[in-house]
């Protein structure tokens, strides 16, 4: 373990070196290439030896990237893979059919400016109601204790968890990243549970105790 100074929030940490690196790397937008088990930053003179070091790389494993599959190395997709999800919420039942876009899914309708969809680029998550407003946003990769806002203000957005295991009618998913949404001016306020490959598969109360919508099925 080694001890920094973590400038982003002005503190004192211990961290191991890999997760130093990993912070800097984020804050500071290095670049970077991938090699067969890690990361490799590079830093250029001065940044963190003199320079007679010359530019230096140094590794990142893949266990600190909680962003990526650590199995297959690829960027986790959290937009649903086209087919037809069918939810349930209390005894209401109803079906959505999700074809490709760029980018992510979109719910098949006549009326394309009326469809839900869901986005993913490589910083960020969004759910589009079928209102025409996000619904739902959050930066990736997913870090835990995040916050800000979204919907020119009106809705704020923090990041409960990005680890969680998560069981619904359709299964149990794993690597769930638990988002809380809120209304401050209509004193609403909701978790909403966001699973690789299928997008929301759960909303219930800010406790967690009480669910409204969950995923029932999925079919190709």
């Amino acid at each position: 373990m080694v001890t920094f100074i973590d400038d982003k929030h002005n503190k004192t940490n211990k961290r191991t070196t890999a997760e130093n690196v990993l912070s800097s790397f984020l804050y500071s937008h290095h670049d970077f290439y991938w090699s067969t088990n890690s990361i490799q930053v590079v830093y250029n003179p001065y940044e963190i030896a003199g320079f007679a070091h010359g530019i230096m790389t140094i590794p990142v494993p893949k266990k600190y990237l909680k962003y990526y599959d650590s199995k297959t190395s690829e960027v986790i997709k959290y937009v649903p893979k086209p087919g037809k999800y069918t939810y349930i919420n209390g005894t209401y039942k109803h079906s959505t059919i999700y074809k490709s876009i760029k980018n992510g899914v979109q719910e098949k309708k006549e009326i394309e400016s009326l469809a839900e969809s869901y986005t993913q680029t490589s910083n960020t998550f969004t759910f589009h109601s079928s209102l025409g407003h996000n619904n739902i946003t959050f930066p990736l990769p997913a870090t835990k204790g995040e916050e800000g806002k979204f919907d020119q203000g009106l809705r704020n957005y923090k990041v409960i968890d990005t680890g969680k295991t998560v069981k619904v009618a359709a299964g149990t998913f794993k690597n769930v990243v638990v988002v809380k949404i809120s209304e401050p001016m209509n004193n609403y306020s909701a978790l909403f549970y966001v699973a690789p490959n299928r997008g929301i598969i759960l909303v219930s109360d800010e406790k967690g105790k009480n669910k409204g919508m969950e995923l029932f099925k999925y079919q190709k």
